[in-house]
């Protein structure tokens, strides 16, 4: 598969794949597994080079909360979404839903993205992690949002069988795009 690479006036150009003679045969899950961590420790590896007591000015958009009558549990619930602002918020987001929003952290520093936490809060209970969103914010453009692992809202077929188990919070994130919804016709944000 072809890679991107940055162009001479910044704008992305198709290159090589990176490994363009990888097999995964003769290859154990293990060894497989072992890459994938490998190649994920060293994606945009220069991104994280801000150290975690790094900050950055806010992006200009504003958080947002939304209250509701919840239909799964019953009770009343408050949906937020803020803005991740120094690079240990972004390692924390990035562990609690297992995925990589600290390789944004270079680029929230220069204000060219901005990372949010979307969450839902129950009565007397700490905040949910539901969604991580990533904000073009030159061109006011939500360019990806992920649940936990990297699933999307409505993406069945990445959701790994343990991950199943945990109906209240896939409930909770098939009801995120709406919640996004809201958010960007306020903020007058478009989608990628």
């Amino acid at each position: 598969m072809p890679q991107q690479l940055p162009g001479p006036n910044g704008h992305p150009i198709e290159g090589p794949p990176a490994q363009p003679n990888f097999s995964m045969k003769g290859r154990s899950i293990t060894k497989l597994l072992r890459l994938v961590d490998e190649w994920h420790g060293d994606l945009n590896a220069d991104d994280y080079a801000l150290g975690e007591e790094d900050a950055w000015e806010g992006s200009g958009f504003r958080g947002f909360e939304w209250e509701e009558e919840d239909a799964f549990s019953g009770e009343r619930v408050l949906w937020s979404i803020r803005e991740l602002r120094t690079t240990l918020d972004l390692l924390a987001e990035g562990r609690v839903m297992h995925h990589c929003a600290a390789s944004y952290a270079r680029r929230c520093s220069e204000g060219e993205r901005s990372v949010w936490s979307m969450q839902l809060t129950y009565p007397a209970k700490l905040p949910q992690r539901i969604l991580t969103i990533a904000l073009d914010n030159h061109k006011k453009t939500v360019v990806d949002y992920r649940g936990k692992y990297n699933m999307h809202p409505h993406d069945n077929k990445r959701t790994a069988k343990k991950h199943w188990q945990d109906r209240p919070y896939l409930y909770y994130l098939r009801q995120s795009p709406r919640i996004l919804r809201l958010w960007m016709e306020r903020e007058g944000l478009r989608h990628d």
